[in-house]
């Protein structure tokens, strides 16, 4: 297109077609050593606004190694160049089940330095990732720290993975989940009715417990996923009467969408 005339060459470089980006390379693209669309990030990624990420489900071991040395080299791509508004990961599970660890580590590194880099982020959302628990705990701590004023809207779904908990660790990590209070611009938040929702609610109803003065959040929405294998965990209690009537205090405009799947 951009090679027609000078006019549509000036269009394709618009910020208008780059504004929103969706990294989802087709098997022909991942089997070449080298991918052309690279070129193309490295010119126009500073114009992305909206980025969205499906990770491959092709099970051939080779090519799943090449999507994931262009998806760390994407995601280095955007920490260098990009400020996004919003940022979603689907289905890294699929992948994670065909690469060894380091490769694992390395994607992981790279999720954490992006989300390490941005400031303007309104809406991220992770959907079927099965991460390592303390892998999940740290993409939250970025976010905590980097997007607390912009986030509005947050995902969790299939974010961590149970059975990779490191018992040794847990009370260490659990800490660092963030809280309610520490997004205080988040008005819709859509997750697993989880261990990390448990933490991020009950923290913040301690708060208030122990404290008189507490400001009221603009979380509006919050939208539970509930599945018997996330009751299954022995370290998940859930919320007591007490915690949702202290929610209600500290979010007064909060309605619950309760989404029960059953099998």
């Amino acid at each position: 297109m951009s090679m027609v005339c000078r006019k549509w060459s000036e269009g394709y470089g618009s910020p208008s077609v780059w504004k929103t980006f969706r990294f989802d390379f087709t098997a022909s693209q991942v089997s070449k050593d080298t991918c052309k669309v690279m070129t193309v990030l490295r010119k126009y990624s500073r114009m992305f606004r909206h980025v969205e990420i499906d990770c491959t489900e092709d099970t051939k071991r080779r090519l799943i190694k090449s999507w994931c040395r262009f998806f760390i080299e994407f995601l280095q791509i955007l920490t260098s160049n990009s400020q996004l508004l919003s940022f979603k990961l689907r289905y890294l599970s699929d992948s994670v089940r065909y690469i060894g660890n380091p490769t694992y580590i390395n994607i992981c590194r790279a999720i954490a330095d992006f989300l390490g880099s941005q400031r303007r982020l309104e809406r991220v959302e992770f959907e079927y990732c099965s991460l390592k628990f303390h892998d999940g705990v740290e993409f939250l701590r970025k976010l905590r720290e980097h997007s607390r004023e912009s986030l509005t809207h947050l995902v969790l779904r299939g974010f961590v993975s149970l059975q990779t908990l490191d018992r040794g660790q847990y009370s260490n990590l659990l800490q660092q989940i963030p809280k309610l209070a520490d997004l205080p611009s988040l008005t819709t938040l859509e997750t697993d009715y989880s261990l990390i929702f448990e933490n991020m609610v009950t923290s913040q109803c301690n708060d208030i417990q122990t404290t008189k003065s507490y400001k009221t959040r603009v979380l509006s929405k919050i939208i539970l996923h509930c599945c018997y294998v996330s009751l299954e965990d022995e370290d998940f209690r859930g919320l007591t009467s007490t915690d949702w009537q202290y929610l209600k205090i500290f979010c007064p405009d909060l309605q619950v969408d309760l989404r029960i799947t059953a099998t």
